[in-house]
């Protein structure tokens, strides 16, 4: 017995609406996601302060070799590099055009 296929033959204006409806929640997912993004790294930055503070003041207080405080002081400093680049306030564009 031959198949039969049927074509669901949608409106131009339900076709609009359904296609505008999934690029709001498109942009709603990539709002929500950078949102967790920098909420996840700003916890990085206080754990990465915390530690820092109470390390810091056992190498001092232990008279730790020199190349041990100037490595934590690096890593501190990385760490809040990447952080600063992750939180900084970035201007996103949105264009029409799927080839720009």
């Amino acid at each position: 017995m031959l198949g039969v296929a049927l074509v669901a033959v949608m409106s131009a204006p339900m076709l609009e609406e359904l296609v505008y409806s999934a690029a709001q929640r498109a942009l709603d997912q990539q709002s929500t996601s950078l949102s967790d993004l920098r909420t996840r790294t700003s916890t990085l930055v206080a754990a990465a302060t915390l530690s820092a503070s109470f390390l810091g003041a056992a190498a001092i207080g232990r008279s730790a070799p020199a190349w041990v405080a100037v490595l934590a002081m690096a890593a501190f400093l990385l760490t809040g590099a990447f952080a600063g680049g992750v939180l900084w306030p970035a201007r996103v564009l949105f264009a029409v055009d799927a080839a720009w």
